[in-house]
């Protein structure tokens, strides 16, 4: 559906520790939008902080679908 949303997530470390949070407004968007945007802010901010790699997990089946094309 499209409704009013905000998105974000948590990124720990392979031990489990968090590292760091983030969100961001969407005003008004679809939930699969919602999923990705939360997906590609998490990636930008990474390299930010000396990380290359990563392992992304979300609940959505179609943000799955969408980023294995």
């Amino acid at each position: 559906k499209n409704g009013f949303v905000a998105t974000g997530g948590v990124l720990w470390d392979r031990s489990e520790r968090w590292i760091f949070g983030y969100n961001r407004h969407l005003r008004f968007c679809f939930v699969i939008e919602a999923e990705l945007w939360g997906i590609k802010d998490g990636l930008e901010l990474l390299p930010q902080r000396n990380y290359d790699s990563v392992l992304i997990q979300t609940d959505s089946i179609e943000a799955i679908n969408a980023i294995q094309g």
